[in-house]
């Protein structure tokens, strides 16, 4: 006989995880490193190192590593080192030594192997800002027309300052990013996005990318900039215009001032197209100029966490 029996030693696994600034499907990338360690039991006192490291109870070099069914896709066995440790019994033990290393994210094990995805990730940077925007509006914040007494509104709309999150990362990527450059462009998130910004409220501004290429091996640095926007990305417009439905007869009529002349300024409007009671808040209407899409498919990191 040869080898008689192979087993993982006690605290056989030394393993340790490093995050490495990647990120995969939303989760930290690791990089694993460390040791696996087996007692092997021979027959022979000159059994060959050799023979003992291709028993077939003890691991193959290049195989994945698993861990209580856990298959680690990116982390592999990559050297052995067989050590003699004398006799034990009437048999002679030795403890095979295996390095680990590789990578792995918690979206990324299985207990089933497949193909692995080119989507590795590694954030080389980022960074936040908030810039100024102004928008007009007919009501103030409590609600209150921006008009005279009588109803009619003043000449000049209300002004707001609002602000604009920038949101801006710049990674490292294993796949050309050009189509997803095209698809997410001035996209917003159509779902809740990391939990905290509601859907509509974040829109892809910006997607760049260059690539380089190094002993055949092409990676791109990819620069993405997100804009988030409480109020949302529609275009938000008072129901107004310088035309109503008439009442009594249906049609539609000009607005008239309470003299019988037109009116100068757009007149307020329910949903029907008739003429609101002065005093009345305006209906606004929403227009979409971003398409919705599943932004978290980008698999940016978390910019709380960061």
């Amino acid at each position: 006989m040869s080898v008689v029996d192979a087993k993982l030693k006690a605290d056989g696994r030394q393993v340790k995880e490093t995050f490495t600034g990647a990120w995969f499907r939303g989760k930290p990338v690791k990089k694993v490193s460390g040791s696996i360690i087996y007692n092997v039991w021979s027959d022979r006192e000159d059994e060959l190192p050799l023979t003992i490291l291709n028993d077939p109870r003890l691991p193959t070099l290049g195989d994945r590593y698993v861990e209580n069914g856990v298959v680690f896709r990116n982390v592999f066995f990559t050297d052995a080192t067989p050590r003699f440790m004398g006799p034990s019994g009437t048999r002679w033990r030795w403890e095979a030594t295996y390095s680990v290393g590789g990578e792995f994210s918690n979206a990324s094990t299985s207990d089933e192997p497949e193909e692995d995805e080119e989507t590795e990730t590694t954030l080389l940077s980022f960074s936040a800002s908030i810039e100024t925007e102004d928008f007009a509006s007919a009501v103030d914040l409590d609600g209150e027309l921006n008009a005279n007494s009588l109803g009619e509104f003043f000449a000049d709309p209300l002004i707001f300052k609002s602000g604009i999150l920038n949101l801006n990362f710049s990674r490292q990527e294993r796949r050309n990013p050009l189509g997803k450059s095209i698809a997410f462009f001035q996209a917003h998130n159509a779902a809740p996005l990391w939990d905290v910004f509601k859907p509509g409220t974040v829109k892809v501004a910006d997607v760049s990318f260059s690539s380089t290429t190094t002993n055949f091996d092409v990676t791109y640095d990819v620069s993405y900039k997100l804009q988030y926007r409480p109020r949302g990305w529609f275009v938000e417009k008072a129901n107004a215009g310088f035309y109503c439905v008439d009442a009594a007869s249906g049609a539609t009529v000009r607005a008239l001032n309470a003299d019988g002349s037109p009116t100068n300024d757009p007149v307020l409007l329910d949903l029907s197209g008739a003429r609101l009671v002065p005093g009345s808040a305006p209906i606004f209407k929403n227009f979409r100029v971003t398409n919705p899409m599943d932004l978290s498919a980008l698999n940016l990191p978390n910019p709380f966490e960061i």
